[in-house]
């Protein structure tokens, strides 16, 4: 026995990605901040060297501070956040990629 369906709820996502700025501290670091406009419990920030893309660092912060940078190289940043629901994990998009030379 089977009851009646119920209604038809349409819901619009509003999970944007982090804008990123980042801020060269010294040569050897990098400040790394940034916002977003859907509140995220969780963010992962990710670098590329030599298009080896690697996340890490996990924070619940909207900061990082990218320490042991070599003078020459050319690093790629980027972030995007996520929520955990019922185990399941929902991500925003990626930032825009930051580059420090």
């Amino acid at each position: 026995i089977m009851g009646e369906a119920s209604e038809v709820v349409e819901v619009e996502s509003t999970v944007f990605a982090p804008v990123l700025d980042v801020v060269k501290l010294d040569e050897t670091s990098a400040s790394l901040t940034w916002s977003t406009p859907t509140e995220m419990k969780y963010y992962e920030v990710y670098r590329g060297v030599n298009g080896v893309v690697r996340r890490v660092k996990v924070t619940t912060s909207t900061s990082y501070v990218a320490k042991n940078l070599k003078a020459g190289v050319r690093y790629n940043f980027k972030v995007r956040g996520y929520n955990v629901i019922d185990d399941t994990r929902y991500y925003s998009s990626y930032s825009d990629t930051i580059i420090v030379e």
